[in-house]
């Protein structure tokens, strides 16, 4: 019965778009339009470093899941959703298990289907990201430097200001 429950509830999940979240393994297809999310987010997060860091952490004017929140661009454009998820999945994908631990996250990337979220807070610096889906927080695990600087484009064509150091490795 748990079987049952456990394919019924996967079936679910999959219908819901929450399997957005899946790193693609060697071999899958890219997503078509009608596996990408409706909305894909790029956030631009304050790391907090020095007194002018501590000070806006101290006064944020917004926050995203705990972090400074500089900026933020929404995407719906497939173009612009299938070039982000791409590099967003090939981030999880190529990732290096052999990253430090400092996780001063300077990215977010906030995917959304109706209802369904999954949000991921990414420091590059490291190569870990924190992941969260509908809110609830489901881990760290690591993540590859190839997406940043698609990311920093994004966030740069719309206007978005980037975190000091979000540009380069340590």
């Amino acid at each position: 019965m748990r079987i049952l429950n456990a394919v019924a509830g996967l079936a679910l999940m999959i219908a819901a778009g929450v399997c957005l979240v899946a790193g693609l393994q060697s071999g899958d297809r890219m997503p078509s339009a009608d596996d990408l999310p409706e909305e894909i987010v790029l956030i631009s997060l304050l790391v907090p470093t020095g007194d002018e860091g501590r000070k806006n952490l101290e006064s944020p004017t917004t926050r995203f899941h705990g972090f400074s929140e500089i900026g933020r661009a929404r995407f719906t454009a497939i173009e612009d959703r299938r070039a982000l998820f791409g590099a967003l999945q090939d981030g999880i994908k190529n990732h290096d298990p052999s990253t430090t631990k400092c996780f001063d996250p300077r990215h977010a990337v906030s995917l959304r289907s109706g209802a369904n979220s999954v949000d991921y807070v990414i420091c590059f610096a490291c190569g870990n990201y924190l992941l969260i889906r509908n809110g609830a927080r489901k881990g760290i695990n690591t993540f590859d430097r190839s997406a940043r600087d698609t990311f920093n484009r994004f966030l740069k064509r719309e206007g978005v200001p980037l975190s000091p150091g979000a540009e380069k490795d340590r």
